[in-house]
Order: structure tokens, then sequence, then C-alpha cells
């Protein structure tokens, strides 16, 4: 808390909270409410981050898709490369969603949900989901990164971006 001096109160020192967090923050729907931040990482086959977005913890992970593929900037050649096919989990199962990689020319493979009503069968696939949970926590092994402590969002991206810049370094160097 801080201590400002009120003149309107006698002239003494009163404690006002500050805020927490930035206005970057939401209210976490698995955490009591509590306010927080979600990252939304991108990963190649050997969970190497290639694109980052950062967004307020209550933003729904089919809402960034877009914004995440279109932080996905390499190229070779002079050309921009796009993702051959991305590999989705169930929050990704949605009409919308699929129409714009089909248009962007981009496979896809995503779960069916339990109560579809026509689910699509892909071939077996082998898990792939375990490395981009072993790239989340990487990333939440720099502690600055796993608690967002800043109150300016282009700081804490700053610091995601620098984590994911010191994983690659260290995944160049195996």
């Amino acid at each position: 808390k801080k201590r400002h001096f009120n003149k309107e109160n006698g002239g003494r020192w009163k404690l006002y909270a500050s805020p927490k967090r930035g206005a970057h923050t939401g209210a976490n729907p698995t955490d009591r409410g509590k306010l927080g931040v979600k990252k939304h990482i991108l990963v190649d086959r050997r969970g190497a981050p290639v694109s980052i977005i950062v967004s307020k913890a209550n933003v729904h992970d089919s809402k960034l898709l877009k914004p995440t593929l279109e932080k996905f900037n390499i190229k070779r050649r002079d050309l921009r490369l796009i993702p051959e096919i991305l590999s989705l989990d169930k929050a990704y199962q949605d009409r919308k969603i699929k129409a714009m990689l089909r248009k962007k020319g981009i496979k896809y493979r995503i779960p069916s949900k339990a109560n579809a009503v026509n689910p699509e069968k892909y071939p077996k696939l082998k898990p792939f989901r375990w490395t981009v949970e072993r790239t989340i926590s990487w990333i939440n092994n720099f502690r600055a990164v796993k608690t967002c402590w800043e109150y300016n969002s282009a700081n804490y991206f700053a610091l995601c971006q620098m984590a994911c810049s010191i994983i690659l370094l260290r995944m160049s160097l195996r």
C-alpha cells in the first residue's frame, strides 16, 4: 500500500491500496477470478517457440489463433513461410477457425469433441501435446514470466520474448 498526504482529512497521511497489476490482466476463470495473463504459443515439432502472444486470462484460446499466426514471421529466400500443418486441441473446434485455416492453405488436426455431431476422422497421430506443454514449462522456468508482476503489457511481452530467445539459444547449442 502507498501513503498519500490528504489535505482534506486534516493534513493526515492515508494508506491507499495500489493497483495489483496492469490493464493487460483479466480475471482467471480457473483461479477464483484472480487477475492473470495467458500466453498463446506456436511451437515447431521440436518444441521451439516460433510465435507468442500475451492476452488477458479470460480470453478464449480460439479468438487469438489468427493474431498468433500473423506473428509467425519466418522468411526463407525472401519468401514468407506459413505453417504446413497445425495440431490444435479441442478448444479450436470451430467452423470459423477451420474456414480461416483452409483459406490460408494450412492443414489442421483438431480432435473432435465428445459431443460432436459429425466428427472428423484423422489418421492415428503421434502424441504432440507434450512438446507444447514442455515449451510452456521451459518458459515458466523464468520467474519474471511465470507470474506477471509488470504494470505495462509491453514490458511483460518483452520478458516473454527474451525467455523464448534464451530457449532458442539453448536449443541451438545442443
